[in-house]
C-alpha cells in the first residue's frame, strides 16, 4: 500500500521524536555520572573528617549536613538513571513471597513508628517470577513507603499475592497466567485530579525535601520493563490500592525444593 504525504510526515515526526529522546537519555546518563563522581569524593572526605573526631561539635554538625546532602544528591541521580533505564537488567527466578517478606522486614521500623498493622495475604505460596531482584525490591519499597506516608498513625497495610487466570479459567492452558501483587492502605487517599498524574516524572504532592517525584514513575518503568503493568484505585479519606500484574513463571515448578 502506498503511503500518502500525511503518513510520511507523521512517520518522520515520530523518528525525530525518537532521536530527540535518545539524545536526552544520553545527556541524562552523562550528567548523572558526572555529578556522582565529585559527590562521592565530597562524601568520602566528610566521612574521613568525621572519623578523625578532632573538631568542635559545630564542625561535626556541618560535616553531618554535608554527608546527608551528598546522600540526597546520590539518591536523586540514581533515580534519574533508573528512570532513563540506564540501570542494568539482570533477570532471575525469584520467590515473590520471600521478597515481600524481606521488604516488610526492611521497613519494620517505619511501620512501628506509626503503629501500622501489616497483613500479608499469600494465596500462592513461593510463587516465582522471572525478574530483576533489585529492581523488584525497589518497586515494593517505593509502594510500601508511599503507603506509610499516606497514613498518619494507627493505620493498616495489606499485601496480597496470588496467581490469576484470564477469564477465571484455571484450566485454560493457552491463557497467559499472571501474578497479582496488591498493596492496600487505609490512608488519606489520592484526589481524583491527581490520579492521572501520579506516574508522571517529577509529579509529587510531597515537599521538595521529602521526595524527587520520580518514585512512581520509576516504579511504572520497572514494571513495564518486566512486561507487566501497574494500576491504582483510590478514594480520598479511605485509602489506595496499587495492583501489579507480572507474567507468571511457566517454566518448571514454582515450589521450593
Amino acid at each position: 500500500a502506498k503511503l500518502n504525504l500525511e503518513q510520511i510526515q507523521e512517520f518522520q515526526e515520530q523518528l525525530n521524536q525518537a532521536s530527540k529522546m535518545a539524545s536526552i537519555g544520553e545527556l541524562v546518563d552523562t550528567v548523572a555520572h558526572e555529578i556522582n563522581t565529585p559527590t562521592g569524593i565530597i562524601a568520602a572526605h566528610a566521612d574521613a573528617l568525621i572519623i578523625k573526631n578532632d573538631h568542635t561539635d559545630e564542625i561535626a554538625d556541618v560535616l553531618n549536613i554535608i554527608k546527608k546532602q551528598t546522600r540526597r544528591i546520590s539518591e536523586y541521580t540514581r533515580s534519574i538513571l533508573s528512570y532513563s533505564q540506564s540501570i542494568p537488567y539482570y533477570p532471575e527466578l525469584i520467590d515473590m513471597e520471600a521478597l515481600i517478606n524481606e521488604c516488610v522486614f526492611l521497613l519494620d521500623h517505619r511501620f512501628r513508628a506509626k503503629k501500622i498493622a501489616v497483613t500479608k495475604n499469600i494465596e500462592s505460596e513461593h510463587e516465582k517470577v522471572v525478574a530483576d531482584r533489585r529492581q523488584m525490591e525497589q518497586v515494593l519499597i517505593n509502594l510500601l513507603n508511599n503507603a506509610v506516608a499516606a497514613i498518619e498513625i494507627h493505620g493498616e497495610i495489606t499485601i496480597s499475592l496470588r496467581k490469576i487466570f484470564p477469564n477465571s479459567t484455571p484450566e485454560g492452558e493457552n491463557d497467559e497466567k499472571k501474578i497479582l501483587i496488591s498493596i492496600k492502605d487505609n490512608g488519606i487517599g489520592i484526589p481524583d485530579d491527581h490520579l492521572q498524574k501520579i506516574f508522571d516524572p517529577f509529579f509529587s504532592t510531597k515537599s521538595k525535601t521529602e521526595g524527587t517525584g520520580l518514585g512512581l514513575a520509576i516504579t511504572k518503568a520497572i514494571i513495564k520493563r518486566h512486561k507487566g503493568k501497574i494500576e491504582v484505585t483510590s478514594k480520598e479519606g479511605r485509602g489506595t490500592i496499587f495492583n501489579i500484574f507480572l507474567p507468571a513463571n511457566t517454566n518448571g515448578s514454582n515450589k521450593e525444593k
